[in-house]
């Protein structure tokens, strides 16, 4: 008998509905290895719950962090950390004065989340974001000493660590190199950068951009980073006083701070054309400040603001930046209760923002610019809830993404260690219409596939042990699954690599059969999860069982009284965290978190189908009638004089945008409504057995 393709593999079952009494205490374990918050097989015999289930329940919806400002104190030898909302004479709510913080200049955070602390004594040292949540003298998770005393620091695109050096030279450190203490060579030292080099950043092209307090900012290439030695930079700003920590804005202009000028320190910025050639351009841009006392770490944040570290932390906005002038700071961090001494650095860690997409329409495998800001060499990309198919940083203000499968508009969203992107109307990307297609399937699981649907097989050939009683195609439609009465489960397409289990898999046998370990009632319907990593299946007497990720949330049977009527079907929710059961009487169970959206109490339901964004649902009646509830749209239904005792409406099912809907019946007619296109049926022809079931895009 075959009752399931790829049977070798292992499988779960998290809930077994009603088994005969001869099934006590013969089945009490069952394999839970790949699968996620599966302890233990729930058994119900006669009613009665005999073994249970533990389950981990995932976190759910958890709020971005709150931004965080990092102060690097050369003075104090400390790292003092403020909500990024902090003004005035205000304490700290992290202050870290671990023994290995020596003269500490610059910083930089990974992806990660842990911060990096270049001393300018001679070594630097990694402290991970545990170490960073409570006041305290941590020992270093990393400690890399190093001799040419380092000061400034910056994570490239591929998270090599770049340092510079007061003794004249630009290192980097690999992430095999940093990932524990030692005195590892640098993979590339590049030599003959300006001596009292201090401070560095990457453009947009990966070019290195070096400061240094002897009157130049240098550019050397990509191209020669790759291997140490002495190139000639590519571009020298010189006749700039001592222009450290250089810093690009959202725009590409280059600030840097002036700790020489001759009236006072200030902060300068570069326009992007200044930056081709070799040159002693003027800033476009000099601002000053009656507090700067000296000037040294910049960073900009989410909102444009730059934040300085002088002789305290100071913010000015973005309207403060757009022409040469002397400014009160926005905000000033300063006095005893701050524990700030001599700021060397200030960086922010917030969640990114989207600003932008572009293009903000294509297919699946468009390259995508996202623009923005508070992004990061590790920043994750998805377009709705699916991951981008690859990511590529530039700057910390644009990433590069190839989209992936999908339709409708999608919010594209950017997380790092430090939270996800806020969605709007910015962020928007917008797939072209998806052609339609679907499948039915015969009870002899015979598959006819109509429109953009592909045929990848059926069970037509096969000698079934129970009829087919459903179909399931995968997330990406590019293939299905076939389920029997007896719970088997048949795979086709890339749904063969994605066979998460089946009934007699676990040695259960079928209904009515008088076998040891049999459903006390037939499976009558099947559903993927919410993500496509598992699928439910429902027998008629409510009994639900679930597969992969899908998650168990109850059934009739372990309702006091049960539920009213044979369940016909099983529909997931939004979360993934819920279902709904729905009986042949027109009842409607909701299940986890699955809402009661409303039921029509009436008829004789045989199918029935979810909304594709899990918030709503259609029922349908055996004479086609049809009712809508949540978010399910009245799109129209075929008449009755279309149906009979013989012929009944036997499924419904819905396009990928849930803007419409398919209605067949048993010797194949098919009806559409809303967006749903005819692409045909199989009314009038010989079909070995009746249309059961269907499922469409």
């Amino acid at each position: 008998m075959v009752h399931e393709r790829l049977r070798s593999r292992n499988s779960t079952i998290v809930e077994m509905h009603k088994l005969n009494p001869s099934s006590i205490g013969q089945l009490t374990t069952a394999t839970a290895w790949g699968v996620r918050g599966i302890a233990a097989l729930i058994l119900f015999v006669g009613g009665v719950l005999v073994t249970g289930l533990a389950t981990a329940t995932e976190p759910v919806g958890a709020s971005n962090p709150s931004p965080l400002l990092y102060e690097v104190d050369l003075g104090a030898n400390a790292i003092n950390i403020f909500p990024a909302t902090t003004s005035g004479n205000v304490a700290p709510i992290v202050r870290n004065t671990s023994s290995a913080l020596s003269a500490p200049f610059g910083s930089a955070i990974n992806a990660a989340g842990d911060l990096w602390v270049a001393n300018e004594n001679a070594s630097i040292v990694e402290f991970t974001a545990g170490q960073l949540e409570s006041t305290g003298n941590p020992v270093p998770a990393v400690v890399i000493p190093d001799a040419a005393r380092p000061n400034a620091l910056a994570f490239d695109a591929d998270g090599d660590l770049w340092a510079t050096t007061f003794n004249g030279g630009v290192q980097e450190f690999t992430p095999g190199q940093l990932a524990s203490s030692g005195s590892p060579t640098p993979a590339v030292t590049i030599a003959g950068a300006a001596a009292g080099a201090a401070g560095l950043t990457f453009d947009a092209a990966g070019d290195l951009w070096i400061g240094s307090n002897n009157t130049t900012i240098l550019e050397y290439t990509a191209d020669q980073l790759t291997a140490s030695g002495s190139p000639t930079p590519a571009v020298t700003l010189s006749g700039i006083g001592e222009p450290i920590f250089p810093t690009f804005d959202a725009k590409g202009d280059l600030w840097v701070s002036e700790v020489a000028e001759v009236a006072e320190p200030s902060v300068d910025e570069f326009a992007s054309n200044q930056l081709t050639t070799s040159g002693s351009p003027t800033p476009v841009v000099s601002l000053s400040s009656t507090d700067f006392s000296d000037t040294r770490g910049l960073t900009f944040d989410t909102a444009g603001d730059l934040w300085v570290a002088g002789a305290a932390v100071e913010k000015f906005t973005p309207n403060q930046l757009v022409s040469s002038s002397t400014q009160m700071p926005a905000v000033t961090i300063s006095g005893s209760s701050t524990g700030i001494n001599e700021p060397g650095d200030v960086l922010i860690a917030e969640p990114p923002v989207v600003t932008s997409v572009s293009p903000a329409a294509g297919s699946g495998g468009s390259t995508v610019t996202i623009n923005g800001a508070g992004f990061d060499y590790g920043s994750s990309v998805e377009f709705g809830d699916t991951p981008a198919s690859s990511v590529t940083y530039l700057t910390p203000y644009e990433l590069r993404a190839v989209a992936p499968p999908g339709s409708g508009t999608a919010d594209v969203t950017v997380s790092t260690f430090a939270g996800t992107s806020l969605t709007s109307a910015a962020d928007q990307f917008t797939y072209p219409p998806r052609p339609h297609g679907y499948w039915l399937v015969g009870s002899d699981g015979g598959v006819f596939s109509f429109g953009a649907a592909q045929f990848y097989g059926s069970t037509g050939s096969l000698v079934l042990q129970r009829p087919v009683v459903g179909i399931v195609a995968t997330k990406d439609d590019a293939g299905y699954w076939l389920d029997a009465s007896d719970g088997g489960v048949f795979s086709y397409g890339d749904a063969a690599s994605r066979f998460y289990g089946s009934l007699p898999g676990l040695g259960l046998h079928p209904a009515g059969s008088g076998l040891p370990h049999s459903l006390d009632a037939p499976v009558v319907g099947m559903v993927p999860s919410n993500d496509d990593g598992g699928y439910f299946m429902v027998a008629s007497d409510g009994g639900v069982f679930a597969f992969g990720d899908a998650r168990f949330s109850g059934s009739c049977p372990g309702l006091a009284g049960g539920c009213a009527g044979a369940a016909v079907a099983v529909m997931p929710d939004h979360s993934g965290n819920g279902y709904w059961l729905v009986t042949k009487t027109g009842n409607v169970y909701g299940f986890g978190d699955a809402p009661y959206l409303g039921a029509p109490g009436m008829g004789t339901v045989t199918s029935a189908v979810a909304t594709p964004d899990g918030q709503g649902y259609w029922i349908l009646l055996s004479n086609g009638e049809t009712f809508n509830y949540g978010d399910a749209g009245s799109l129209g239904a075929p008449s009755s004089s279309n149906f009979n005792t013989l012929n009944v409406a036997a499924a419904i099912f819905a396009t990928s945008d849930g803007a419409g809907y398919w209605v067949s019946s048993a010797l194949g007619a098919l009806f559409s409504y809303g967006d749903a296109p005819y692409e045909g049926g199989m009314s009038g022809t010989h079909l070995n057995g009746s249309i059961i079931a269907g499922t469409g895009f």
